[in-house]
């Protein structure tokens, strides 16, 4: 959870959480997190992000309704804990939970997930 200054509205947080986050991602350095090359906010107020292009598939478009063999589901495993637990030592704004989603693990061909 993003960490609230005294005085933060709800608004504040709804509006600068995203823009933290990006700020949490651009800073991170590892082989299982994208890289965040640029980000700011357009003449609406919408955060955009500039974010590494991987060349792959989703991790729910991978497994597609069909079991995974235990030791490949083992490797994803620990390489997405092993991601989460580099963002989490770099800040306490924490990642939103849509970020977690399989929907957000890529499998690439240039990356050992």
């Amino acid at each position: 959870m993003a960490a609230r200054e005294a005085g933060d509205t709800d608004a504040e947080v709804v509006y600068y959480r995203p823009e933290r986050e990006a700020q949490v991602l651009a800073s991170l350095n590892h082989p299982n997190i994208v890289s965040v090359i640029d980000f700011g906010r357009d003449r609406a107020g919408n955060l955009l992000m500039v974010m590494e292009l991987l060349d792959g598939m989703t991790l729910r478009h991978r497994i597609d309704g069909r079991p995974l063999p235990m030791d490949r589901l083992l490797e994803f495993a620990v390489q997405a804990a092993d991601a989460l637990d580099a963002a989490r030592v770099v800040s306490r704004v924490g990642i939103g939970a849509s970020q977690r989603s399989s929907g957000s693990v890529i499998s690439s061909s240039s990356a050992a997930l």
